[in-house]
């Protein structure tokens, strides 16, 4: 590999080729950097730094500073997240630069597909900040990033390049009806342990109901037509917005979960558990209706917002399945614990009854 695969091994040299062959600096040669943890970002699958490049002098446009990403130091975590690097890496390398969705600029990608092995060289968004998925988002806020991930699937609805992408997960094999309530069956007792408490009745009897159609509303979700480029993992820690000290207005990060699936599921994802129950019922189904008018302003035909209701209360029982598996299989710690437990599962939960998606399991 002719890339740095761990943070010590970034040089100002390697750095400053990088920049170069990126049309990032002409001019201006890196002669020292400085490279720090970013805490906020730290993973179970990846390390993360901020790179402070030293100039030799000044010129218009250089970096200020970078984000790089690294694989997990841990072999064990790197093995299993393989797939999800080489999302990433192959979104910025085949996908960014094709649709106008506000992303990081990438200087570099590369990886060594087999082991894992990657960097990712990007835009440093700062002094733009991440959300937080406790504290909630305003409606302005929300209604930006609807209007630009709707942007986004529009392009990518049903769009032939997509087959070009062998990397994508594919969701379009029939997942095995048997495996999927086997899985149920064995994760169900154990989220009840771990979250019970926090499960109200009605939210119960349709756990209850899920093993056997968890399979068939997985297939709806990620293996039907329509299909569409989807984030998958849209929600507040993954997108920044400027501030009052300014940076980017609006932008997504983190595609290691990029796959192809109902648009719909990224839309309902981000307003069932990144607005606040409050806030979801007093905006949420103008802004479901806003991403389904974007969609159509953006050229999608033949999708009505019946259609579109219907695929996002599918969502939310799919949302529900993988928070049981999430809740009851993570190491979590207890940060983290309060985030799933006490913050999004109650959520969905809200979500799901405001709009009667359990009775698509009758």
């Amino acid at each position: 590999m002719d890339f740095p695969v761990r943070p010590e091994e970034l040089t100002p040299g390697w750095l400053n080729d990088a920049l170069r062959a990126a049309g990032a600096i002409d001019t201006a040669r890196v002669v020292s950097c400085q490279v720090s943890p970013l805490a906020e970002k730290q993973g179970f699958y990846g390390q993360v730094v901020r790179v402070t490049p030293v100039y030799d002098r000044e010129e218009a446009g250089a970096p200020p500073a970078l984000i790089a990403k690294f694989a997990s130091a841990v072999p064990e975590m790197r093995k299993r997240a393989v797939p999800a690097y080489v999302r990433e890496v192959r979104f910025y390398q085949q996908v960014a630069g094709r649709t106008s969705l506000p992303v990081p600029a990438c200087y570099f990608a590369g990886i060594d597909a087999e082991t894992g092995l990657h960097l990712l060289l990007l835009e440093d968004m700062a002094p733009a900040r991440s959300g937080a998925r406790v504290q909630g988002c305003t409606p302005a806020q929300a209604e930006l990033a609807i209007r630009a991930i709707a942007a986004f699937h529009a392009f990518w609805w049903e769009n032939p390049l997509l087959r070009e992408f062998d990397w994508l997960e594919d969701g379009t094999n029939d997942p095995d009806a048997n495996a999927q309530q086997a899985l149920h069956e064995r994760w169900w007792p154990e989220f009840l342990q771990r979250a019970g408490h926090r499960v109200p009745e009605p939210i119960r009897e349709i756990g209850e109901c899920l093993g056997p159609q968890r399979a068939a509303i997985r297939r709806h979700v990620f293996g039907s037509s329509p299909q569409t480029l989807i984030h998958r993992d849209f929600q507040l820690d993954n997108l920044v917005f400027g501030g009052p000290n300014g940076g980017a207005t609006f932008a997504v990060l983190d595609w290691q979960l990029a796959s192809c699936g109902r648009g719909v599921w990224d839309a309902a994802y981000f307003l069932s558990e990144n607005l606040t129950e409050e806030a979801r019922r007093a905006v949420g189904t103008d802004l479901l209706r806003l991403y389904w008018q974007a969609l159509t302003e953006h050229g999608v035909q033949g999708y009505t917002f019946d259609h579109c209701l219907l695929d996002y209360r599918y969502c939310l029982l799919q949302r529900f399945n993988a928070l049981i598996s999430t809740i009851a299989a993570m190491p979590f710690s207890e940060e983290q614990r309060r985030l799933h437990v006490d913050v999004l599962l109650p959520r969905n939960s809200a979500a799901i009854l405001d709009s009667r998606a359990g009775e698509l399991l009758e």
